[in-house]
């Protein structure tokens, strides 16, 4: 069954080794920590967020609407929603269409026009699995190094000050 939401979770394709005995181990920190922790990782999140927003402003229109709804989330690792139900306002009669309509096209791109008429560009060149991307992707890519580390070092930070 498919959920209808305003924003579409996915996953850029960031691996970091011990992620899942890193999250076990922030279950177990007290409520204050556990704050701290997700006050530092916001900051990280907001700014790649930012960055995101940055390379889909200087597209085009479509693509500045879609950046708009980019924003970072106060979550224990850093994590950029995209998407939004707020709709793109347009000259003719009816209703426009919303940012998380839009950005899977605006994204990676169409062989043929969407429906109800809407056109995206051309499809971008595959990679891996999936498709390259025009500027949340290729975006998030090069942030998965620095993103892990500036994560690391906020745990740390946090840990420092929590084990005094």
């Amino acid at each position: 069954m498919a959920r209808s939401s305003a924003t579409t979770p996915l996953a850029a394709g960031a691996v970091v080794e011990g992620l899942n005995e890193t999250l076990r181990a922030l279950r177990g920190i007290d409520k204050e920590a556990n704050n701290a922790v997700r006050n530092e990782v916001q900051k990280i999140a907001n700014m790649f967020a930012a960055e995101i927003a940055a390379a889909g402003r200087s597209r085009s229109k479509r693509d500045a609407f879609v950046a708009e709804s980019v924003r970072g989330t106060r979550e224990r690792t850093p994590v950029v929603k995209i998407g939004a139900a707020r709709r793109m306002p347009v000259s003719r009669a009816g209703q426009g269409t919303r940012a998380s309509d839009l950005m899977f096209g605006m994204e990676f791109g169409a062989r043929q026009n969407g429906p109800n008429g809407w056109r995206f560009p051309p499809r971008t060149p595959q990679l891996g699995r999936g498709n390259e991307g025009y500027w949340i992707y290729p975006t998030a890519r090069r942030q998965h190094e620095r993103a892990v580390k500036m994560w690391a070092n906020a745990l740390e930070k946090v840990a420092r000050e929590w084990t005094k």
